[in-house]
């Protein structure tokens, strides 16, 4: 049942991921796909789940038979939230079938969870063949959340609740896990002192695109930092789970964000940096400032110098940025490693040995890039030069598979029960704590956004943050 299935998100993500799934014959045999919304006839939608399946689909999959046969799964049942009644028809449509599992996957905003969630109970569509998949975010503060997941949890207890963030089902997620706990020679420096420090940059070319009214009420630290960065900041500094399984991955995370220095009061201004684009050129055309539409108040950049306080990552600094209207669209994890305890090659400008950097691009690209020196060819040790050398890890030869959408793995692993690659609530809270540190700090503080060209990289100022690290930020796509 995909509420909001007629959405921007469905049409998107959704409806094509679950069409790829029906092609491999990894949907139960029997299953139906039931949107829900507030008025469109059966016709309609499948009208709307065809269009969203040849617009997002490749074109090799779109087999008239195989679209047919999907499209004859496709129900739909309307729905009003908040009146008597309103979920007659869904549960009507259901009650054909005495031995349903019913999958709730909610692509709706936060403020209807809970009463979605109370309606299927008052329907009694909440039993314990039952699960519940729903979208981030939880919320826009700690308390906000803290109501929604105490909301859910009267009628889905936590195992049968999937809260998603669609990075966890990224391909290139899942390799940072291999990475680190697949190889036994990345384990014993993957700490302080050998990692100097971590960059995890999420940047959009795209600006609000007409949506001010929702963003003004959010802004880039609540709408990216406290849930995909977040997810990428645990995945990087989390201890070996005993198990790859749910409950051991989520332990994990749970300790990383417990462990984050707090960022508040005064320690905003010169631990956290916010922006806002100005006017500028994006991809060569001209585009306005968020100022000329939006509040002058609402951060669509900003930039944080986060600390793990534990015993792996002491005195290790995360740099975590993300902003619109930047330079490309771009998401990269950097683990910069240190420099050489003692230079042997005398003869060498030592500003060309850079320190060995991995670099894990998760969009738009999916790549694995390992930087290392290496001698460039020449006669006799008095003439040798090092240069970097790149070691990729994106293709293993032959043809490439398939690039599959991260909602693919998600929906896999949430119809089959496994929670490793979903947020638990106790994750989410916890963020939302450290979050409102910051938001707090910068209510007290006065701290405006900072103004940055449109098509750049973000406010100087974010620059200057990273200089008293002794740092710079590494740009994607940014020469060696």
């Amino acid at each position: 049942m995909l509420f909001g299935g007629t959405g921007d998100l469905s049409r998107k993500k959704l409806l094509p991921a679950l069409y790829y799934l029906f092609c491999e014959n990894r949907l139960p045999r029997k299953a139906r796909l039931i949107g829900a919304a507030r008025s469109e006839p059966e016709e309609g939608f499948k009208q709307f789940v065809q269009a969203a399946i040849e617009e997002g689909v490749e074109s090799e999959f779109l087999e008239a038979g195989t679209v047919a046969a999907f499209l004859s799964t496709v129900r739909f049942a309307p729905i009003s939230v908040g009146e008597p009644g309103g979920m007659a028809a869904l549960a009507e449509l259901l009650n054909e079938d005495s031995e349903r599992r019913c999958a709730f996957y909610l692509a709706t905003p936060p403020s209807l969870y809970t009463p979605l969630v109370e309606a299927l109970a008052g329907a009694g569509l909440t039993g314990p063949r039952a699960t519940l998949a729903l979208e981030k975010p939880i919320g826009k503060n700690l308390e906000s959340a803290v109501a929604i997941n105490t909301a859910l949890a009267e009628h889905f207890p936590e195992s049968r609740t999937f809260r998603v963030d669609h990075y966890l089902g990224k391909a290139t997620v899942q390799n940072l896990l291999a990475l680190r706990f697949g190889n036994s020679i990345l384990e014993p420096i993957w700490r302080a002192p050998f990692i100097r420090h971590v960059q995890i940059t999420v940047a959009e070319e795209a600006g609000v695109e007409g949506r001010q009214g929702y963003y003004d009420g959010v802004g880039a630290l609540r709408d990216m930092v406290q849930n995909h960065i977040m997810q990428l900041v645990c995945l990087v500094a989390m201890e070996p789970p005993v198990r790859l399984s749910g409950e051991s991955v989520r332990d994990e995370k749970l300790k990383v964000v417990r462990a984050l220095r707090p960022i508040t009061g005064p320690a905003v201004m010169t631990e956290t940096v916010r922006g806002q684009y100005a006017e500028g050129a994006v991809g060569g055309k001209p585009v306005p400032a968020y100022g000329d539409s939006g509040s002058a108040d609402t951060e669509t950049y900003v930039a944080v110098a986060a600390e793990v306080n534990n015993w792996r990552w002491e005195r290790t600094p995360f740099f975590l940025r993300t902003g619109k209207r930047m330079g490309s669209r771009d998401t990269e994890i950097v683990i910069q490693f240190g420099a050489l305890p003692h230079l042997v090659f005398r003869e060498q400008d030592a500003s060309k040995l850079q320190p060995n950097r991995l670099t894990i691009r998760l969009q738009p690209e999916e790549n694995i890039e390992l930087v290392l020196m290496g001698s460039r060819a020449g006669i006799g040790m008095e003439h040798m030069e090092l240069a970097p050398l790149s070691l990729s890890l994106s293709r293993m030869g032959g043809k490439p598979p398939r690039r599959r959408i991260a909602y693919e793995r998600l929906f896999t692993d949430w119809l089959n029960g496994d929670q490793t690659l979903f947020v638990g609530r106790e994750e989410v809270e916890e963020s939302w704590r450290w979050i409102d540190g910051i938001l707090a700090g910068w209510a007290e503080q006065g701290l405006k956004p900072a103004p940055y060209a449109a098509g750049g990289w973000g406010p100087a100022e974010a620059d200057k943050m990273l200089e008293d690290y002794d740092a710079a930020w590494r740009n994607p796509g940014q020469s060696e």
